[in-house]
């Protein structure tokens, strides 16, 4: 049987003081996990990350994808601040992201506290998209 699963993930509050705190974020997720979780509505099994450093988000989402089938309905949710590198790719700023260790085009540059927007995209190879009215 196939599952449906939600990974809400929210940044409000940021170790670094040059990234501004957010209002909106922790009552955007705890919004939509209600209307997600509604068995009238969507009856998805709902997870929340609020305010969680890097390492604890990336082990999510590959515990989130690992062993999903092409069956599976997922929804990876991220809302809070985003930062740019110098090639224009997009990272997603966790809550012990700083701006000094923004990634830059120096493949030397090592140090990170972001996610790549495009990790979900690493875990869902068995995942068949599907877009619903």
């Amino acid at each position: 049987m196939p599952r449906r699963l939600a990974l809400l993930v929210a940044t409000y509050h940021y170790h670094d003081v040059g990234l501004r705190r957010l209002t909106a974020p922790g009552h955007d997720a705890e919004a939509l996990a209600k209307v997600l979780r509604d068995p009238e509505i969507a009856d998805l099994k709902v997870t929340t990350l609020i305010n969680e450093p890097l390492q604890v988000v990336g082990e999510a989402i590959g515990e989130f994808y690992h062993n999903r089938r092409s069956d599976d309905l997922t929804l990876l949710y991220f809302t809070g601040h985003g930062m740019k590198d110098d090639q224009g790719r997009l990272y997603l700023a966790m809550t012990n992201t700083t701006r000094d260790n923004r990634p830059n085009s120096d493949p030397r540059n090592k140090k990170t506290s972001r996610v790549a927007s495009s990790l979900p995209e690493t875990y869902t190879g068995t995942c068949r998209p599907t877009l619903t009215t």
